[in-house]
């Protein structure tokens, strides 16, 4: 497995009933959904990339029929939260069991490129120079570093 597994979502569910060994539909029907969130930023961009592509959500819980998200900004200033916190409310009206979630935004942990998917490193590495210019993302990404930006 590689490095970003150990920042995806933090799966809970603090239902009496959920036992850990077992999967939780609503959760993963939340998480498929979460994977169809754009980030505006990208779109603008013109690159299609998710909050989840991005790794902006920390944990989805769920208590009851109310979905709790967790969400971490790449910039706690970002102009665009209330576009991102609106569509992510949405998603009540689309996923099955889910009378409404909510959006608590976080920041810690704090976001960094490392946080990136495969698909969104692929995508914006030619950029990285960019956008990340404070940090190696190829060599954080277990490239080569050769071309890297620091």
């Amino acid at each position: 497995m590689s490095e970003r597994s150990t920042n995806a979502p933090k799966v809970t569910n603090t239902d009496e009933a959920f036992a850990p060994e077992h999967e939780d539909p609503v959760i993963l029907a939340m998480l498929e959904a979460l994977a169809t969130v754009p980030d505006p930023c990208c779109v603008l961009s013109g690159k299609k990339l998710s909050i989840m592509d991005l790794g902006l959500v920390n944990r989805v819980e769920r208590q009851g029929e109310t979905v709790i998200v967790g969400v971490t900004l790449t910039d706690t200033m970002c102009e665009f939260s209330f576009k991102i916190f609106s569509d992510i409310e949405s998603l009540a009206d689309v996923v099955p069991n889910v009378a409404k979630v909510t959006v608590v935004p976080e920041v810690i942990p704090i976001w960094s490129p490392d946080r990136l998917s495969d698909k969104a490193v692929a995508m914006i590495r030619y950029d990285a120079g960019r956008f990340f210019k404070h940090w190696d993302l190829e060599t954080s990404k277990g490239g080569s570093g050769e071309g890297s930006h620091s």
